[in-house]
This record gives C-alpha cells, sequence and structure tokens, in this order.
C-alpha cells in the first residue's frame, strides 16, 4: 500500500509543480505579450465588449487558482497517509477541503463555458456547441470533487469505528 501512496504523491507532485509553473508563467507572459481583445461586431452598442472577455480571463484564471488549491489539499492529505494510523482527523479534513476546491473549480469552468457559449450566441450570432477536452475536464474535476467528499464521510465513519473498537477492548 505505501508504494501506492507514494506513487499517488509523487503524481500529485508533479501536476502541482506543473500548475504552479503554466500560472506563474501566465502572470508573466499576459501582461507582457500585450494581449489585446478584440472585438467585432455590427452592433453599434456592443463595441466596447473588451471588459466581458477580461472579465472571463480572470474567472478562468480563479477557476485554475481553485483547482490549483483543492490539489495542494489532497497532496497534504496523502503526506498523513504515510503513517500506519490513516483514520487521522487531518486527513478527513484536508480531503474534504480538496474536494469542496474541486467541486468549485468544477461548477466554475462549467458557468465560464455556458457564459462564453451564450456570449457567442448572442453577440456572434453564431451557433457552435463544442464539447472539448476542457469540457470534460471540468466534468471530470466535479465528479473527483463529490467523490472526494464522499470518501471523506467513510474516513470519518471508520474514525468513529476504530474508536468504538479501541474502547471496548
Amino acid at each position: 500500500m505505501m508504494k501506492k501512496v507514494k506513487f499517488l504523491k509523487t503524481l500529485l507532485d508533479v501536476l502541482f509543480i506543473m500548475l504552479v509553473a503554466l500560472v506563474l508563467f501566465a502572470g508573466v507572459a499576459i501582461p507582457f505579450a500585450g494581449l489585446e481583445l478584440e472585438f467585432k461586431s455590427d452592433y453599434r452598442s456592443f463595441q466596447d465588449i473588451k471588459w466581458f472577455l477580461w472579465i472571463v480571463i480572470c474567472l478562468t484564471i480563479v477557476c485554475y487558482l481553485f483547482f490549483i488549491a483543492g490539489i495542494w489539499y489532497l497532496r497534504r492529505a496523502v503526506s498523513f497517509m504515510f503513517g500506519k494510523d490513516v483514520y487521522k482527523k487531518a486527513i478527513a479534513k484536508n480531503v474534504t477541503k480538496a474536494g469542496k476546491l474541486l467541486v468549485v473549480s468544477g461548477l466554475m469552468g462549467f458557468i465560464i463555458k455556458l457564459t462564453m457559449f451564450v456570449y457567442t450566441i448572442v453577440f456572434k450570432s453564431t451557433t457552435n456547441i463544442n464539447f472539448d477536452s476542457d469540457a470534460m475536464l471540468d466534468f471530470l474535476k466535479l465528479i473527483t470533487g463529490v467523490f472526494l467528499l464522499i470518501l471523506c464521510d467513510y474516513i470519518k465513519k471508520g474514525k468513529s469505528l476504530q474508536e468504538e473498537v479501541n474502547l471496548t477492548i
């Protein structure tokens, strides 16, 4: 079991480092890249819609930060699993935080995708339904978050059963 825990910890460490590097790179690249968001439309009242696209970019960054925080708490939970006592309160606490953050990140991703879909229909007058890997990643984050929350309930039940067994002995 320890080999699996070490492997999971290694995978989470690599993912965390890659995500932090991506955010740092984006934080440096976006301001210096001279990112221009241009919106062309026949509607005169929507000429100054750049603020909307910047809001979407900021929400996407916040969504990634929630995801990174979820991975951080998952790493902390796994680091507590190296001992013999897997029913620690710290594991349940960190798994709960990770699950909630992943659920929020998945829901935010769906909201961003839905907002961009409505934006495309209303302002560009086109309908484009696209199921890409990003939408599936948001769905996977949501499923993983809910799974972690359910897993945390089982950890808490296991801890209470272990305490009962220790008291009866």
